[in-house]
């Protein structure tokens, strides 16, 4: 395991930069070095290198740095390499066809969910994820079920003094409620958010194993909890699409 004093510092406050232009959105310089604590002159640095690089622009209507789309034109290899990444897309396509509903796929970085692939509904009201965005795990079907995958220790060290916020009528707001919540996700083999994350959204995960029985990704259908309502054979029809597309893709 490297020391920290191998590590390049320039090189990570970089990153940090970068996340946060990721998070955030377009920034000035002297406002990235405030919020990070940065010397102005070191992020002021940092950030020029990123633009001859090509990693970040300035925004032409305020002056403001913004990452480019190398960064997405990076990602979008990385995907094209993924061995599995048309049988899980196709998949994907599938599911959203015999539910109507929207398919996302995830995994877990850094504690938050990514989502790393979807399928959109066709109907003209639907829940949407953005490709490439974080979201956070307690809250979601995707992440639950990815929580689920560690041990109680695991989510102790992430959620151990964590504030958790409520959005939505159902939140989970505290540490005890999310470790019996994911108990019972273990025990049903599958998670779902009933208006935990967003009112009038519902949403179905479970999760995709790789070879060794590892999680390795979680799998999810979303649908506005109105179209749903008194519609308990579309829910079994929906969990019932979800799990054999989970079982396929698992292995």
């Amino acid at each position: 395991m490297e020391r920290d004093t191998e590590l390049v510092q320039s090189v990570l406050k970089a990153v940090l930069i970068m996340e946060r232009l990721d998070s955030q959105g377009a920034m000035g310089t002297r406002e990235i070095a405030q919020v990070l604590g940065l010397g102005k002159s070191s992020a002021h640095r940092i950030v020029k290198t990123l633009k001859h690089a090509g990693w970040v622009v300035e925004n032409s209507s305020n002056g403001k740095n913004e990452l480019s789309w190398k960064l997405f034109s990076v990602g979008s290899k990385i995907a094209e390499r993924m061995s599995d990444r048309e049988l899980f897309h196709n998949t994907m396509e599938k599911l959203a066809e015999e539910t109507g509903e929207s398919v996302n796929l995830g995994i877990l970085f850094r504690g938050e969910v990514l989502h790393i692939d979807k399928v959109e509904s066709k109907a003209p009201i639907k829940a949407d994820a953005s490709l490439g965005g974080l979201a956070s795990a307690y809250n979601t079907a995707l992440g639950k079920v990815l929580l689920a995958g560690l041990s109680e220790d695991q989510v102790v060290d992430l959620y151990g003094g964590y504030e958790f916020v409520k959005t939505a009528r159902n939140t989970i707001l505290s540490l005890e409620s999310l470790i019996a919540e994911l108990r019972g996700v273990r025990d049903k083999g599958y998670a779902c958010d009933n208006e935990e994350f967003a009112d009038g959204l519902v949403c179905y995960a479970v999760p995709v194993r790789n070879r060794r029985g590892q999680m390795s990704r979680a799998l999810s259908v979303s649908f506005p909890k109105y179209r749903c309502e008194n519609r308990p054979e579309k829910i079994d029809h929906i969990l019932e699409s979800l799990k054999k597309a989970g079982e396929m893709l698992t292995g």
